[in-house]
């Protein structure tokens, strides 16, 4: 996993342990000294951050969460496929994870709706 400062720090780093287990690549300027936890910390980019994560994910997907550090991996061309998590839930503020900027040709592959008033998208890049 791939995670941006601001949304690691949201979660509360995960209370020192990482998101389900999974190797976790946090993308920062300054990595904190106190009570770093099991994750690594990447200063030099979101490009290095997937490919320090692509050999630990193995044959498994490398998942990136967060706002800006997704827009940037975006931008790169190093996504292939988006999940969307829409809850109703309101709350407010943050940053926007897609850009007015930014256009992307997706296919909806997947759409699953839960009894909570969740919706779960998942889309694939068209090629």
């Amino acid at each position: 996993m791939v995670v941006g400062r601001n949304t690691f720090e949201a979660s509360g780093r995960w209370d020192g342990k990482p998101l389900f287990g999974a190797p976790t690549f946090v993308v920062t300027h300054s990595p904190p000294t106190e009570n770093p936890g099991e994750f690594t910390y990447v200063t030099d980019g979101v490009e290095a951050a997937i490919a320090q994560a692509r050999p630990a994910a193995g044959d498994k997907d490398v998942a990136v969460m967060g706002a800006i550090v997704p827009q940037q991996a975006i931008r790169a061309g190093l996504v292939d496929e988006l999940n969307q998590m829409i809850s109703p839930v309101i709350v407010g503020g943050g940053t926007s994870w897609l850009p007015d900027d930014l256009r992307l040709d997706l296919e909806l592959v997947d759409e699953r709706r839960f009894d909570s008033g969740a919706v779960h998208l998942r889309y694939v890049t068209k090629a």
